[in-house]
């Protein structure tokens, strides 16, 4: 788990923990994608991502994201995964998850899958 506290102060601001989880091919939205990963696809979750109420809509959440996509491009330089995916709990994340180029897979409704391509993940982090 990473958390984020403001310097010298012991309260927490938010949080965010990685983890990695098979998930079936059909939640990939291109076909040639589901036929290189027909075994299924491993991704790079990020389980929880969440910020203490006083301190939303101060972009301390867009910082995390970020930081948790900057590990998971340094996790992808040893280890081979499909992509970063994440769990959208409303229509305000979505928006914001999609403004970073997370997708939803097919057939995702309710609290949809998110994914992004590792590739699309290294292509950010590699022109720094």
């Amino acid at each position: 788990m990473f958390v984020a506290k403001q310097s010298g102060q012991a309260a927490t601001l938010g949080f965010y923990s990685l983890s990695f989880s098979l998930e079936n091919t059909n939640k990939l939205s291109k076909p040639e994608d589901r036929d290189a990963w027909r075994n299924g696809a491993p991704l790079l979750y990020i389980d929880y991502l969440a910020v203490q109420t006083p301190f939303q809509s101060q972009k301390l959440g867009q910082f995390m994201l970020i930081d948790a996509l900057k590990r998971s491009h340094d996790v992808s330089r040893s280890v081979a995964f499909y992509g970063v995916a994440l769990r959208s709990l409303n229509d305000r994340t979505t928006g914001l998850y999609t403004r970073f180029g997370f997708n939803v897979a097919p057939n995702e409704t309710n609290h949809p899958l998110m994914i992004l391509p590792i590739w699309s993940v290294n292509d950010l982090f590699n022109q720094a």
